[in-house]
């Protein structure tokens, strides 16, 4: 249940940015976006129209119907001030990150470099890495089917060179300038390796580079080679069925050596197709642009800090800071709810709830603090013995805050999280709010454990099964689809004690016992194939 608690998108440091305290921030909100950046008016407006432009055209692409959206579920962009607060906030491994995105239940976000947005034209490459992880949030939000890597990293790529005109059209599937070098190079990513994941990762130190020109390219060449046309939807029918990467592969596009060949022959095409979605059949929706009050801007890099993540030693120091800074700024209930984010943090639970009731007293509808509430009081409650009286007013927090916004995912299952915290079974209605929280966040790692772990618990096994599957091709990380796939095997064998130990296990702990053959980490049998 620590997890639950007291988990944040990272726990990498996020170091002092570079901007000036008082500096200006302008916010663009829009129906999918909200756009933070201090650069004025004018950009975070075309940044946040032209990410609403780009959201209809894959909508128009992909078939997806618009849905209404929460506000909790939009992405939010942060546009820092340098390449180098985009590497301080990543963390380790940050010196050649350029932009990164993060999606969480409620709290999606990504950072960007600050760059100059042009409202038609050819992206740069940091838009382009913006449109690139914004196009894999799309998937995650809609996808029905597990895609295996190149074909999340190839559509992501195929979006993501995306050009608008000047008359409202946009283009997708043009050549990115900054990626074709790489298809002109010695392949090191044959066709064989690119459509079976398991290959790929156990070269990818050597094959990084070339990976995702060469899964633009197949994607590319599936979706405009004639003499493979409705391969595409064969091969995604195939991933339906429960085929492995490999086996769909050959079940669609036929023998690989020969795929391969074909791609290097489509690789040197002088000229390519692409798709032109006109500009009068989109409706982006409306952008509303704002500055920040001298306040709430002065809280923003504190945020930021907060939203990424704080490694062990770094949330003391900046509760001291945020503490200064929001005894400057008592009547602002965003600068009140940083406040108590950060002594959140630093584990002040009491500290946290009095900032969240002060934020609560400015702004009743400040869905951020009622969360912030139910967190301190639900952390509270779990190390101090609270009486039943006490847990049913940490349920009344999220039920209140639910009440504001009833699809915001993180009261939904918080409100579930109290009842394992408080070692009691979870009734009927917390089962039905870890389930819509899903629904509602469903590229949330976390939420999809929680959910397997609860029908497992039930033994729902071919339902856990269908929660998990979704984890198992995780691109970004090859060890967390090992330790599903030993999930599944356990689900198979009905043994829901250990698909209990797995789904609890880090990705850590899972490698360790791995390498020390333990049975209950599937190491036997994943060496014996």
């Amino acid at each position: 249940m620590r997890r639950i608690l007291l988990r944040t998108a990272s726990a990498l440091a996020a170091l002092c940015l570079a901007m000036p305290v008082q500096a200006k921030w302008y916010e663009a909100s829009s129906k999918h976006f909200v756009v933070y950046s201090d650069r004025g008016t004018e950009q975070v407006r075309i940044m946040a129209s032209k990410l609403e432009r780009f959201d209809a055209a894959l909508r128009q692409l992909t078939g997806r119907t618009d849905e209404p959206i929460a506000p909790s579920n939009r992405v939010t962009i942060f546009m820092v001030q340098s390449p180098i607060d985009v590497a301080r906030l990543f963390g380790k491994g940050g010196n050649y990150v350029g932009g990164f995105y993060s999606s969480i239940a409620g709290a999606s976000y990504a950072i960007v470099p600050p760059f100059i947005v042009q409202e038609t034209g050819e992206n740069g490459f940091a838009e382009g890495v913006l449109l690139h992880e914004y196009a894999h949030h799309f998937v995650s939000e809609n996808q029905s089917i597990l895609y295996p890597i190149w074909l999340n990293e190839g559509f992501a790529e195929f979006v993501s060179t995306a050009r608008f005109e000047k008359n409202g059209s946009i283009g997708l599937g043009l050549p990115g300038q900054w990626r074709g070098w790489q298809l002109t190079h010695q392949v090191s990513v044959p066709a064989e390796m690119l459509v079976d994941s398991q290959a790929y990762f156990a070269r990818r130190e050597l094959a990084f580079d070339q990976f995702y020109p060469r899964a633009w390219l197949l994607y590319h060449m599936l979706t405009f080679e004639a003499s493979r046309e409705g391969q595409l939807a064969a091969y995604a029918g195939a991933l339906s069925r429960g085929l492995n990467d490999r086996d769909a592969a050959i079940a669609a596009f036929g023998d690989l050596r020969q795929l391969e060949l074909d791609l290097q022959s489509y690789g040197r095409k002088v000229t390519m197709p692409y798709y032109l979605i006109k500009g009068e059949t989109l409706r982006p929706a409306q952008v509303n642009v704002r500055e920040l009050s001298k306040e709430d801007a002065e809280a923003m890099p504190f945020w930021m800090r907060i939203r990424r993540g704080l490694e062990e030693g770094n949330a003391e120091p900046l509760a001291v800071e945020v503490r200064a800074m929001a005894a400057r700024n008592p009547t602002s209930a965003f600068v009140q709810t940083i406040l108590g984010m950060a002594e959140f943090e630093a584990d002040h639970v009491d500290a946290a709830l009095a900032a969240a009731d002060t934020a609560i007293a400015i702004d009743p509808m400040a869905i951020e603090a009622h969360v912030l509430k139910g967190r301190a009081m639900l952390a509270k409650a779990s190390r101090n013995g609270a009486t039943p009286v006490e847990w049913n007013a940490v349920r009344a927090a999220f039920l209140k805050a639910n009440a504001i916004d009833p699809d915001h995912p993180q009261p939904l299952f918080l409100y579930y999280a109290s009842f394992l915290s408080q070692g009691f079974k979870p009734t009927g209605n917390a089962l039905q709010a870890l389930s819509r929280a899903l629904e509602l966040a469903p590229y949330d790692r976390v939420i999809r454990a929680e959910l397997a772990e609860s029908q497992v618990s039930r033994a729902q096994f071919e339902e856990a099964k269908s929660t998990i599957r979704m984890l198992m091709r995780d691109p970004h990380s090859p060890l967390g689809g090992a330790r599903i796939r030993a999930v599944m095997e356990k689900l198979d064998e009905r043994n829901a004690e250990g698909a209990r130990k797995l789904l609890e296990m880090s990705n850590e702990e899972f490698k360790a016992k791995q390498e020390k053959g333990d049975p209950d980490s599937g190491a036997g049998r994943e060496a014996a194939a």
